[in-house]
C-alpha cells in the first residue's frame, strides 16, 4: 500500500517522501525497490532526479541500473556530479562497469558539459599499443560527448578508432512534449525470429523465447509464472555462445514477460549491441515513446 502511494507524493510531498523512504526501504525487498523507483519515474515530478540520488544509496544495488537511466531522463543537469562519480568508478565495487556505462549515458542524456573533460579522457587514454579503456566504455562515452560537445566529436571521432556502427547504437533522449511520462530509454529492435533464452531464478529455471530486444532489456514470451521482480541469470543463444546477463522480470501480461538488464561484463554488453545494430539492418526498430496515443474514438 505504501509503494502505490510514492508516485503521487514525489508530485505533492517530496521532502516528506523523502523522508519515509530513508527510513522504510532498508525494511523492502527488492521488488518494492523496483516498484518504487517505477512509480517515481512514471509520475514525472521535476525532483525526481534528485529524490532518486538520495535514495540511491538505500535501495537494492539490483535496480541501480533503472535509477541511473531515469536520473538521466529526468532533465535535472543538479544530478550530474553524482553521476559523474558514477562515470569515473569512484562508488566502489557495488557501481560495476554496467553503471558506470549507464552513468555516461545518462551525463549524454543531461548534456552535463562539466563531465566532458573526464568523457573525454575515457575515449582518447591510451596504453602503449591499445586503447586504456574497453571498447564499450569508449562507445557510450563518444556518444555521449556527440551529445554535450558536438565540435570536438566531429574532429576527433574519426580518428578515434570507433566506427559509425559502433556509434548508430545510442540511448533515446528524454522529449519533453512526449505523451508519455515514463518514455523509452532505448530504441528496440523487433527480432526476425524469436531467441531462446533461459532465465535461472532461486526457484529454478525458465525457457523463454524472446521476440523485442533492446540494449536495456526485452520482451519474450513463458508459460511459466514468474514472480513479479524476480531477479535472473539469463542466457540467450546468440550466436556460438550464449548472450549472459543478471535481469529482472516482470510479468508482461498474461504469456508475456519483461526483463531488463541490472548487470552485464562490457564484453557482453559489446557484443549484445553488434546483434542488434545487425539486426536493425533487416527488421524493424522500434521507438515507442515516439508515437502518442491516438484519441479514443466516439461511438
Amino acid at each position: 500500500e505504501a509503494v502505490t502511494a510514492t508516485g503521487l507524493l514525489s508530485e505533492l510531498d517530496v521532502p516528506g517522501l523523502e523522508e519515509e523512504l530513508l527510513e522504510r526501504l532498508p525494511g523492502w525487498d527488492r521488488a518494492y525497490h523496483d516498484a518504487v523507483v517505477r512509480q517515481i519515474a512514471s509520475a514525472g515530478a521535476p525532483e525526481r532526479g534528485r529524490l532518486l540520488v538520495i535514495l540511491m544509496e538505500r535501495l537494492d544495488p539490483v535496480v541501480w541500473s533503472e535509477v541511473v537511466d531515469e536520473i538521466g531522463m529526468s532533465g535535472d543537469k543538479e544530478t550530474a556530479r553524482a553521476l559523474l562519480a558514477l562515470a569515473q568508478g569512484e562508488r566502489g565495487a557495488a557501481a560495476g562497469p554496467y553503471i558506470q556505462a549507464k552513468a555516461i549515458e545518462a551525463l549524454g542524456r543531461l548534456r552535463a558539459e562539466g563531465a566532458a573533460e573526464a568523457l573525454r579522457k575515457i575515449v582518447e587514454a591510451r596504453q602503449v599499443f591499445r586503447w586504456a579503456q574497453p571498447n564499450e566504455l569508449r562507445v557510450v562515452a563518444a556518444q555521449a560527448l556527440q551529445s554535450i560537445d558536438p565540435a570536438w566529436a566531429a574532429e576527433y571521432l574519426p580518428k578515434s578508432g570507433l566506427s559509425a556502427e559502433d556509434l548508430g547504437l545510442a540511448p533515446l533522449d528524454p522529449m519533453p512534449d512526449a505523451a508519455w511520462l515514463r518514455q523509452r530509454r532505448y530504441a528496440r529492435v523487433k527480432l526476425p525470429r524469436t531467441m531462446n533464452a533461459v532465465a535461472e531464478t532461486s526457484h529454478g529455471e525458465y525457457k523463454m523465447t524472446a521476440q523485442l530486444l533492446s540494449l536495456g532489456g526485452g520482451l519474450a514470451v513463458s508459460d511459466a509464472r514468474m514472480t513479479q521482480g524476480v531477479q535472473a541469470s539469463l542466457k540467450m543463444q546468440a550466436g556460438l555462445r550464449p548472450l549472459k546477463a543478471r535481469v529482472l522480470m516482470r510479468k508482461a501480461g498474461s504469456q508475456h514477460v519483461g526483463f531488463e538488464f541490472v548487470e552485464m561484463d562490457l564484453e557482453e554488453r559489446a557484443r549484445l549491441r553488434k546483434l542488434l545494430t545487425g539486426l536493425g539492418k533487416t527488421s524493424s526498430v522500434l521507438n515507442l515513446s515516439l508515437a502518442p496515443p491516438k484519441p479514443a474514438t466516439v461511438a
